[in-house]
């Protein structure tokens, strides 16, 4: 088990002091952290910390079970997923509901993602825009949203906030609605 399976200083300490070298001194956990782990701590506490935000903000929009449990690294592996396959035109990732699903993931991201302090989003923001520019490669802009106008004025969305919405793929099946098909920016 690595640090980042933390999710108590007990964890932590039990972690650190089966892999620390060995001094000749028997370690316990309850003997204070060294100065030199006390960031790494840190570090892995923070992150306990979002994923308990993150994790009670999915139950509490009673999102499924797997949305939950995975969490944020969950959404933003699949998102990559998604984005590497509809770049490719691989057919799974072109059909008309499951694209429907998958921009419902990346909107659940943003949700998630509001909930983060700045200094939390630092360092998911340069992979998040990595995966966004890939995914743009691989759509066309729309010129309404692919949910449809009565769904974008039910849930508010907009081009600028929910650009995913705006967008299909390169590669189209027959399962898209006509008006999509032909529906380009």
């Amino acid at each position: 088990m690595g640090f980042g399976a933390v999710e108590t200083y007990q964890q932590f300490c039990t972690i650190l002091y089966t892999k620390a070298p060995k001094t000749g001194k028997k370690a316990k956990v309850e003997d204070p952290i060294p100065r030199k782990y006390e960031f790494r701590l840190l570090i892995v506490m923070q992150q306990k910390n979002i994923n308990d935000k993150i994790t009670d903000y999915l139950r509490s929009q009673n999102y499924a079970d797997h949305v939950i449990k995975g969490g944020l690294p969950r959404l933003l592996s699949d998102w990559e997923s998604v984005s590497q396959e509809v770049a490719k035109g691989n057919p799974a990732y072109i059909m008309y509901e499951e694209f429907l699903n998958d921009m419902d993931g990346r909107r659940i991201i943003q949700e998630c993602f509001e909930l983060l302090t700045s200094e939390e989003q630092l360092p998911i923001s340069e992979k998040l825009m990595k995966i966004d520019e890939e995914f743009k490669k691989g759509t066309i802009e729309t010129a309404s949203c692919i949910w449809g106008e009565e769904n974008a004025k039910k849930y508010g969305y907009s081009r600028d906030v929910d650009w995913y919405y705006y967008r299909r793929p390169k590669v189209l099946d027959d399962s898209w609605p006509e008006e999509l098909v032909e529906n380009i920016a």
